[in-house]
């Protein structure tokens, strides 16, 4: 990859030997051994061997990846996906791997993969560090992994302004700082090296607290930019120039998502009372509109999908004006019917009574064929599919 310093790469031909589509190829190719067949008994061996080039490339292309889109959407569809896959099996050289990758990632081209690593922390890295059904060298490794982030200067904010203050995702940071603090001491065991990589990756992120809160009246938004900057990018930048601004911002973010969660455990034990209570705290009007109540369903965290289908299956006309704009939040558009009704389906489980299903699956397929009229000959014939 060409060091360019931000400069666009010179389009290259398709039928050349060399260029950004013979790059892409290889690098499609190593990503598709990143990836455990249980028919094949080197399969293992393989995945090794994509994972060690893969990771070569990244400490050779460092952020210039990210001037190419081609490379960014392998990297986020393809590569973090099977990392995913394969990183809780019981292969230290694979998890180990894995691990550096990331964190080349993440040092490079955070700006592009701030839901693949949330996934990957959550789903990866902390619940390996938790030392539930794996081996001891696997939690050993993954903790070392945890610390290696923690150490960088920018992770704490990353976590904590991006997922933590954020309505709809989930809070990472803290996650991370609960696990450190219960693995630093030990319980019923003798001091082991869990124990103290543990208390090194608190004391990590204590140090960086420290040296952040030296540096708060220096900052300015372009700190938390990253370096790979592009078009698309994903990672959220502070929208002020001014520190103070940006934190009393953030503050005001984290209450709020506190608040919401409240409501949202009212919401799923009775939804009147849930909507009541986030009225009484005004993040809801007080003269509910089925534009505010569809946006509340479609974006809360936490909430129970049963209640929500039986919600948007109600007959009455709030209720049915709800569903309306609840199905209008979806961009359906350049997608195929089954990608696009199982997006729909995944926000809610659909409820008993017939009646409702068909109220909400009618409500999907006007929606559908207004966004793709060229699939369906009418609204009803996606409606019988």
């Amino acid at each position: 990859l060409p060091a360019s310093g931000g400069k666009k790469a010179p389009a290259t031909s398709v039928g050349k030997p060399y260029g950004i589509s013979c790059l892409l190829e290889i690098f499609t190719f190593l990503t598709s051994l990143v990836e455990i067949s249980q028919d094949e008994l080197d399969s293992e061996e393989h995945c090794i061997f994509g994972l060690s080039l893969i990771r070569v490339a990244l400490e050779a292309g460092h952020s210039d990846f990210a001037l190419f889109p081609e490379l960014i959407h392998v990297i986020r569809d393809d590569l973090m996906s099977n990392m995913l896959r394969i990183a809780l099996i019981p292969n230290l050289a694979v998890l180990s791997t894995i691990c550096s990758i990331a964190f080349l990632l993440y040092t490079h081209l955070r700006s592009f993969l701030r839901l693949q690593f949330e996934a990957f922390i959550s789903n990866v890295i902390l619940r390996i560090s938790d030392g539930e059904y794996v081996s001891y060298e696997q939690q050993e490794i993954a903790l070392e992994s945890l610390v290696a982030l923690s150490r960088h200067p920018t992770f704490m904010v990353d976590m904590y302004a991006n997922l933590d203050c954020s309505i709809d995702r989930s809070n990472v940071f803290e996650a991370v700082c609960n696990l450190l603090s219960k693995n630093t001491f030990p319980v019923n065991s003798p001091l082991a090296s869990t124990h103290i990589l543990a208390l090194d990756g608190l004391l990590a992120i204590f140090n960086n607290l420290l040296e952040r809160s030296k540096q708060s009246g220096e900052l300015k938004a372009t700190e938390y930019k990253d370096p790979a900057a592009a078009t698309d990018s994903v990672w959220v930048a502070p929208s002020t120039s001014d520190f103070s601004s940006w934190a009393e911002e953030m503050k005001y973010k984290k209450y709020l998502k506190r608040r919401i969660d409240v409501g949202v455990d009212h919401f799923n034990r009775d939804a009147k009372k849930g909507f009541q209570f986030l009225q009484s705290i005004n993040l809801l009007p007080t003269e509910l509109t089925a534009e505010s109540v569809a946006k509340f369903l479609y974006t809360a965290r936490g909430l129970s999908k049963n209640v929500i289908g039986e919600l948007l299956g109600e007959p009455k006309q709030f209720y049915l004006d709800v569903l309306d704009a609840f199905v209008h939040l979806f961009d359906f558009k350049g997608m195929s019917f089954d990608h696009a009704i199982r997006l729909y389906l995944e926000s809610f489980f659909l409820p008993g009574e017939a009646q409702k299903i068909g109220r909400i699956l009618e409500a999907f397929s006007k929606r559908y064929y207004a966004q793709c009229p060229g699939i369906f000959a009418d609204a009803d014939a996606a409606y019988v599919l």
